[in-house]
């Protein structure tokens, strides 16, 4: 499922950079375990809005920031996650739904179980300015079953396919920018790098799948969907025999990074 008509009026260009969230499904869903992309939960609204204003202030957008490059916010949403059950607790702000956080709670305190209304997230998105897509998981759970915990978080992949845009951004709702991201897209960008991503490391030597810089290419995408569906794996040594051994988004990406090492660089510092 694809929102085409947003897809076909997308901005883009070569000083706009595009920054991507992926939301796979409600927080109450019981499938959203085991996934690389955390549900903000009943903070939906205020997530989404520290991480538009955090691209913003490091972005043209900011003059102050100094730099050359604007953004698109994208949020690639999964049908699942359109509509959600609002939160009995805390702020509904921007929520079309009539249950409020402070209903909720009074009701709680007498042990009664507030009601709970579905609210729109693309509306949320939309209202925040984000351009929401809407799209299934890129392989299908049979395709998946035994390599990763969770399909839907391949979605995050989507970002490679923003060709409009000279660099994409994979990112989540935990992720916060403090400095332009500039010299970045510059290094990525230049016409004579072989570079094709810029990505930081958790401590445990996987990809942190909260920052992840890339060029976009719809021929990388296609070869890492090729991997999950024919690379060999086993619980033991890993993708391939390599030693990465898990079966999320984030060693994913670390067994097809470390296949060029030259061209996906990491930047655990710069980042």
């Amino acid at each position: 499922v694809a929102d085409t008509t947003q897809d076909q009026q997308a901005p883009g260009g070569d000083d706009n950079v595009a920054f991507v969230v992926t939301i796979p499904s409600c927080p109450e869903d019981l499938t959203n375990v085991n996934t690389s992309n955390s549900d903000p939960g009943d903070n939906f609204y205020d997530a989404a809005a520290v991480l538009k204003n955090s691209v913003c202030n490091c972005t043209s957008e900011n003059p102050e920031s100094g730099s050359n490059y604007s953004n698109t916010m994208y949020a690639v949403i999964h049908p699942d996650a359109i509509e959600c059950l609002a939160p009995v607790s805390g702020d509904t702000t921007g929520m079309n739904t009539t249950t409020t956080g402070r209903r909720g709670r009074q009701l709680q305190q007498q042990g009664e179980e507030p009601s709970r209304d579905n609210y729109d997230r693309i509306a949320v998105l939309e209202e925040l300015g984000y351009r929401v897509i809407i799209y299934n998981q890129p392989v299908s759970d049979g395709d998946a079953f035994t390599k990763i915990d969770n399909a839907k978080d391949l979605m995050s992949l989507y970002a490679y396919n923003l060709t409009n845009h000279p660099v994409s951004v994979m990112v989540n709702f935990g992720t916060v920018f403090t400095n332009p991201i500039d010299e970045i897209v510059v290094e990525l960008t230049s016409n004579t790098t072989t570079k094709k991503a810029k990505f930081s490391r958790r401590k445990d030597g996987k990809v942190n799948p909260g920052i992840v810089f890339i060029k976009p290419d719809s021929d990388e995408f296609q070869k890492v969907l090729d991997i999950v569906k024919n690379t060999p794996y086993d619980e033991t040594t890993g993708w391939n025999g390599t030693g990465v051994v898990g079966t999320n988004l984030e060693s994913l990406l670390t067994f097809h990074f470390e296949q060029d090492a030259e061209a996906y660089e990491d930047s655990t510092e710069a980042l």
